[in-house]
């Protein structure tokens, strides 16, 4: 008899263990957000030999406008690779899990540092959230989206650098061209030097005086990337110098309107920069896009 209500007893500890257990991990999910974000989670017997005790941060390599890459950063790579990972930025204000997802990417663990592509689009929003697991887990994981303005770029005779005939292909001419409150003079010069409208960058194809500017998918390579110097300009004006090793190696290679010209679908050039030449003034002008088509 002893033996039975000892029994009866443990079995009664157990239960109301169990529920304080779900209880708290019901709060935990529903105190994160109004989603339920339960459906990766594994039973805590298989726990112990997980990977996933870091905490992860999730970026876009853009700041604005739509993308689909998802840059994930402390992955744990020593004890984590070969598993599968799963990153999903939310909008956590929506009520069901199907309408909240902005994006969403499956791929094996490589690095520490991975850029995960996702089948749609979206734009990233500092509001948004990131849902990652490792291997079924759920880890800690940050979103982080910093809006970067959008600003037309002009010349000094007020010609705006443009993208020929608002067209989104490798190889498109960039230009200048008269102001006009189109996606295609909406211009982000980026942490990492880019300058980039609609996702696409300014690229220099080689680096010699007069050569064609386009636009390129972004790398972040030497012929993408530009630097503002003001020293050889008047304010507010300013030279975008190329990154790329330039030839002669005298000054770089600056942003150019070849001859100084005005006319409309001129396609700029880069060209080594010289002191106070005013064919490579350039400004950044704030306007409201709201408007824009």
């Amino acid at each position: 008899m002893r033996a039975r209500a000892t029994a009866g007893r443990i079995v009664g500890l157990l239960a109301v263990v169990a529920l304080i257990v779900v209880s708290l991990a019901g709060e935990s999910v529903a105190s994160a957000s109004k989603l339920t974000l339960t459906s990766a989670l594994k039973p805590f017997s298989t726990s112990q030999s997980r990977c996933t005790g870091q905490a992860v941060a999730v970026t876009t390599p853009v700041t604005s406008n739509a993308t689909n890459q998802l840059l994930v950063t402390n992955l744990d790579a020593t004890r984590c690779t070969g598993k599968s990972v799963v990153v999903t930025v939310y909008d956590p204000a929506e009520t069901t899990w199907t309408a909240a997802q902005q994006a969403s990417s499956t791929a094996n663990l490589t690095s520490a540092s991975q850029t995960f592509t996702s089948t749609t689009s979206f734009v990233p929003d500092a509001t948004l959230k990131a849902y990652v697991t490792i291997d079924g887990w759920p880890v800690t994981a940050t979103f982080t989206s910093v809006v970067t303005r959008l600003v037309q770029l002009t010349d000094r005779h007020g010609k705006c650098l443009d993208v020929r005939n608002r067209t989104w292909t490798v190889g498109n001419a960039v230009q200048i061209y008269t102001c006009n409150k189109t996606p295609a003079q909406k211009w982000s010069l980026m942490a990492n030097g880019t300058l980039r409208a609609n996702d696409f960058c300014v690229q220099v194809p080689s680096a010699t005086n007069n050569v064609g500017l386009v636009i390129a998918t972004c790398t972040t390579a030497a012929n993408q990337r530009w630097t503002m110097d003001t020293t050889r300009t008047v304010n507010p004006y300013f030279q975008l110098v190329t990154g790329l090793a330039w030839t002669p190696p005298t000054a770089g290679g600056c942003l150019t309107v070849p001859g100084g010209t005005t006319t409309d679908a001129t396609q700029v050039v880069a060209a080594t920069c010289t002191n106070l030449n005013q064919n490579q003034y350039w400004q950044f002008t704030d306007w409201t896009w709201a408007d824009a088509p």
